[in-house]
């Protein structure tokens, strides 16, 4: 499987963007593009893209149990929302 910085990808997806969806050895999901580029770290339970926009995805952060929805942000790398 493919590295991205520190991250050991185990399983991908491809988005309907045609992005990948990638489930890291944290246990958790993240966003590349194409070329390998992360665009959402991969830190998140859930990861969606929004549709319409290239930028906003919707996450999952915290565990099932006690986590929360929210929406991140690529171009600042943070949650806005």
């Amino acid at each position: 499987m493919k590295n991205t910085k520190e991250t050991q990808i185990k399983d991908t997806k491809i988005t309907e963007e045609g992005k990948e969806q990638y489930w890291c050895d944290n246990e958790q999901w993240g966003i590349i593009d194409k070329s390998e580029k992360e665009i959402v770290p991969c830190r998140f339970d859930e990861v969606y893209e929004i549709e319409n926009t290239d930028r906003l995805y919707f996450v999952n952060e915290g565990g099932w149990e006690n986590g929360h929805y929210a929406i991140f942000d690529t171009d600042t790398q943070d949650i806005i929302l």
